[in-house]
């Protein structure tokens, strides 16, 4: 195919397509299903885990720059 056959033949099926295949179980299935209810629990998880990953990550920089300050301290006493 050529190129803009390729682009109109991608741009009808986007705007022509079916809608419903592109909406999450949640916005077009049945909320109160075990479908949604386990999509709903993934989104936690995953969410506490990032959450925990960058509590880890803030954590370990500030024990980096508390060791840096104790690391300072003995120097910046000898100097005074």
């Amino acid at each position: 195919m050529t190129r803009p056959v390729l682009i109109v033949f991608v741009l009808s099926f986007t705007l022509f397509g079916v809608s419903p295949a592109l909406g999450c179980p949640s916005c077009f299935g049945d909320p109160d299903s075990s479908m949604t209810a386990g999509m709903n629990a993934g989104i936690l998880l995953l969410l506490g885990v990032t959450g925990v990953v960058l509590a880890v990550f803030v954590t370990f920089f500030l024990y980096l720059r508390k060791r840096l300050v104790d690391v300072n301290r003995p120097i910046q006493n000898m100097l005074n």
